[in-house]
């Protein structure tokens, strides 16, 4: 009977773990595709800038 408890104890860590690891990959690759978005707008900006200088 322990053994059961502790067995479900464990995947329970386990579940709270994943959710918190996908949460953080979610969250990264989120400020990965902002960061590239600024990154491509700065870009433009500096292209139409030289064109007008």
């Amino acid at each position: 009977m322990m053994l059961i408890i502790i067995l479900i104890v464990i995947g329970v860590l386990f579940g709270v773990l994943r959710v918190i690891v996908e949460s953080k990959n979610k969250a990264d690759a989120e400020r990965r595709r902002r960061e590239a978005e600024r990154d491509a707008e700065q870009e433009d900006l500096d292209e139409d800038t030289d064109k007008y200088n």
